[in-house]
């Protein structure tokens, strides 16, 4: 079953790998450029691929981060470095393709083709997630849901909290674009992030700000896990 499941993972990186974004001949490879496709087994049920790790036994993917910013608006939770660093909450040095791959690898199947992502007005489609984020404090260990790190302006509030979708972003002339972006989880929509806020009559992108009374200092090195329940790439639920 494990050798069968790492066939599996080598045939999905192989693919992952092919949809990255490729630099010119003439160019060197720069740090958008995927280079590490060698998934290896750490334990029962126990993956890794560069810093993501995933777990089958928990249909969980999770991955290294650093607070970005303590403060000021926001429109992304986590973008990877040489992303939108000036409006994310957290930044990462993992390759999105890599959390891509991981996702895939739980069976999330993300917005299938022929998906309607033009649209402002409907949600973006996809799986249900959980995210959260835990870090160390005095000695402990700290675990928020993702919505907890950001305030919602208008409702006066952190970000209402349920599922995110994982739509997996999109494969446009060869070129992943979640790896050319480096957007990860975005509070806006965007279909280009792989991961998406899908709250029904969300407010203009100036209303998020970072939750400064839970998220930690910037620099603070932080873990996020993103769950997948049941395996079954159902809808989102929200919250009543």
């Amino acid at each position: 079953m494990q050798s069968r499941f790492l066939l599996y993972a080598c045939l999905i990186a192989g693919w992952v790998a092919y949809a990255g974004p490729m630099p010119p001949p003439n160019q060197k490879p720069n740090a958008h450029t995927v280079t590490n496709t060698h998934f290896r087994q750490t334990g029962p049920g126990l993956f890794e691929l560069g810093k993501v790790r995933l777990d089958r036994r928990q249909n969980q993917v999770s991955f290294p981060a650093v607070v970005n910013m303590q403060e000021g608006m926001v429109e992304y939770l986590v973008v990877a470095n040489d992303g939108k660093l000036h409006e994310s909450v957290l930044r990462t040095d993992v390759e999105p393709y890599h959390i891509h791959l991981g996702m895939l690898l739980l069976d999330a199947k993300g917005a299938q083709p022929g998906a309607i992502l033009d649209n402002d007005a409907l949600q973006v489609p996809g799986d249900a997630v959980r995210i959260e984020v835990s870090w160390n404090k005095d000695g402990k260990q700290r675990r928020v849901a993702a919505e907890d790190l950001i305030w919602d302006s208008a409702a006066r509030r952190p970000l209402k909290k349920g599922d995110w979708v994982y739509n997996g972003s999109r494969l446009i002339d060869g070129t992943f674009i979640a790896q050319r972006d480096r957007s990860i989880v975005a509070i806006i929509r965007d279909v280009d992030a792989l991961i998406n806020y899908p709250r029904w009559a969300r407010e203009p992108d100036e209303n998020w700000t970072v939750n400064a009374k839970i998220c930690p200092p910037s620099g603070t090195e932080v873990q996020v896990t993103i769950t997948l329940p049941g395996n079954s790439g159902g809808k989102t639920r929200q919250e009543k």
